[in-house]
């Protein structure tokens, strides 16, 4: 869907990376899933080599698309 440009959002996923590190995890924006083809907001992580523990995809708006969100998650596989 793009990258984020609405302000709120842009703090929000700051927050949950600054929160994820805060916490003792290693926190990503942008996480590849599929050979970069999709991304997700902001993952956390127990160790670098390690798939995401929590994945975090922020909607700024509500439309039919949404969906196509949660596919990418569940759909795809991490790097």
């Amino acid at each position: 869907m793009g990258r984020h440009k609405d302000a709120d959002s842009l703090e929000f996923i700051n927050w949950l990376k600054a929160k994820g590190e805060e916490l003792g995890y290693i926190a990503e924006l942008e996480y590849p899933l599929v050979f970069n083809e999709y991304f997700v907001d902001v993952v956390w992580k127990l160790k670098e080599e390690h798939a995401p523990l929590m994945t975090f995809e922020v909607e700024t708006k509500d439309s039919r698309s949404i969906f196509a969100n949660t596919l990418k998650i569940y759909g795809t596989s991490s790097r």
